[in-house]
């Protein structure tokens, strides 16, 4: 029953995001863990047996199981401080902050 439900899960999963528009050259597929994927600490997450990354979306698949997070993306633009000394270029105005 579980294996059936991971199975559904990931058959769900691949049937959405190739049924969506896609920008060409963006392909959504499960990486292999070879060692570099880490935890919250930097340290080797061995527990991991396949990583998918999208915008938005990571799912892990690990021997018992899987996990995922969702998260979002929003542009912050950053004006620069004309009165600080510590204001930051123009080259660096604009700033991706991921929540």
């Amino acid at each position: 029953m579980k294996k059936l439900f991971i199975f559904s899960f990931l058959f769900t999963l691949s049937t959405t995001l190739f049924s969506q528009n896609q920008k060409s050259g963006s392909d959504y597929f499960f990486y292999e863990n070879k060692g570099q994927i880490v935890d919250q600490k930097g340290k080797e997450n061995s527990a991991v047996q396949y990583l998918f990354h999208s915008n938005g979306l990571n799912v892990q698949l690990k021997n018992g199981g899987f996990s995922y997070d969702v998260y979002e993306v929003k542009k912050t633009l950053i004006k620069k401080n004309k009165h600080h000394k510590n204001s930051i270029s123009n080259r660096e105005k604009t700033l991706l902050i991921m929540i």
